[in-house]
């Protein structure tokens, strides 16, 4: 007889292993260990141009990174290019 698994999982690999569980959890957009951290963002504005400017992560959210430029603001997820880590 087999078994009915609720748990959905990966598919199989070539050599028969056995798959691995997916995460069922939640998956965030950038590691929490980014938060609170100096960061250069390059972003996209709203005439085209690409710009760029250091900044801390504060927080993120499903519209866009949450940022302190010396005021706190929310960069787009479809704005922003890159993300590089100054520490």
């Amino acid at each position: 007889m087999t078994e009915i698994v609720d748990i959905a999982t990966t598919a199989p690999t070539i050599n028969g292993d056995k798959p691995l569980a997916k995460r069922n959890a939640p998956r965030g957009m950038l590691p929490m260990s980014w938060l609170g951290r100096n960061a250069m963002i390059e972003y996209q504005d709203m005439d085209g141009n690409g710009r760029s400017t250091s900044t801390t992560l504060l927080d993120y959210c499903g519209m866009g990174l949450i940022v302190n430029t010396g005021c706190q603001m929310i960069l787009a997820w479809d704005c922003v290019r890159s993300i590089e880590l100054r520490d």
